[in-house]
């Protein structure tokens, strides 16, 4: 098969019959080419993997004033919100009133605090997180 660049495959998405008409009922709030699901999708490939969760910790460091370490009690120990907000895949589907619930990542780093000059405001390319892995 021939690899396409980005900008043909855009155009046959655009171009592309749905299977599927638009749910009228909620076009104010679905982007054109979205169509609505009930339920969330299975994502994953492969078993779950099992997580001890007593041996399980959420490190922060590197370029911070306070670098810390978490466990699974303290981490879910944390303030947690609940945001409802309506969900939109890039693969086409669309989940209204998706309620999602956890620590927020800023609340949860906010002890460390970056370290000054480790961050410059605005440098959308400068890296503020490195994920290395599984938080493990």
């Amino acid at each position: 098969m021939a690899k396409i660049g980005p900008e043909t495959r855009v155009e046959r998405l655009r171009k592309a019959n749905p299977k599927r008409e638009r749910d009228k009922g909620f076009a104010d709030r679905i982007p054109p080419g979205q169509f609505l699901r009930e339920k969330f999708p299975v994502l994953t490939e492969g078993p779950t993997p099992k997580i001890d969760l007593g041996q399980w910790r959420l490190m922060i460091s590197g370029l911070v004033e306070n670098p810390f370490e978490l466990t699974w009690e303290e981490f879910t120990a944390l303030p947690r919100k609940t945001l409802t907000t309506d969900l939109h895949c890039v693969t086409r589907w669309s989940m209204l009133d998706s309620v999602w619930e956890g620590v927020p990542f800023a609340d949860s780093t906010a002890t460390p605090g970056p370290r000054s000059g480790s961050v410059e405001r605005g440098d959308h390319r400068t890296p503020l997180v490195n994920w290395n892995g599984l938080l493990s």
